[in-house]
């Protein structure tokens, strides 16, 4: 086991994460393993904070990238997971909100999926066509929002008028 760093800073974010996994029913240990802490933290955040009744783990897991010693690999798989039931628009918004390229996420889940197949070679086209997919939703979406956009500035052009005449 990796030796655990004793000055690191570790946000309220992560300690509410390992609160609701706690509260969930996870362990002590299977919480210190995924966040590479010492026990003893885990139960003084038990101990000494509250966590709001309706928390999820989701809630704050944007954070944990910054405790792991491999942070790639935690992100790459929590946004495989976390995408996984979403379709392609709600994925395009989860990587731009996450700063995520959706061919990185692309990669990210095919190597997922081929991670028990040693002999199974990604196919490069097949990535290349998602991508291509991925970045005409992307495009799609920036145009849904420049056009409703205008369509609120419209609106809000029009009130001010509205307003202007009624004075």
């Amino acid at each position: 086991m990796q030796k655990l760093s004793k000055n690191r800073k570790i946000s309220n974010d992560v300690k509410f994460y390992a609160l609701c996994k706690y509260r969930n029913g996870y362990s002590v240990s299977s919480i210190v393993k995924e966040l590479n802490v010492h026990p003893s933290s885990v139960y003084k955040w038990i101990k000494t904070m509250e966590l709001p009744v309706d928390a999820k783990a989701e809630d704050y897991s944007s954070s944990l990238g910054k405790v792991s010693n491999n942070n790639s690999s935690v992100k790459a798989f929590n946004s495989v997971v976390v995408t996984a039931g979403m379709n392609e628009l709600e994925t395009s918004e989860y990587c731009h909100n996450n700063s995520i390229e959706p061919d990185e996420l692309a990669t990210w889940r095919n190597n997922c999926m081929n991670a028990n197949d040693p002999d199974k070679e990604l196919d490069v086209k097949e990535l290349l066509k998602i991508i291509d997919e991925k970045n005409a939703l992307l495009k799609e979406k920036d145009e849904l929002i420049d056009k409703k956009n205008q369509e609120l500035a419209k609106q809000t052009k029009e009130i001010q008028e509205l307003e202007h005449t009624t004075a």
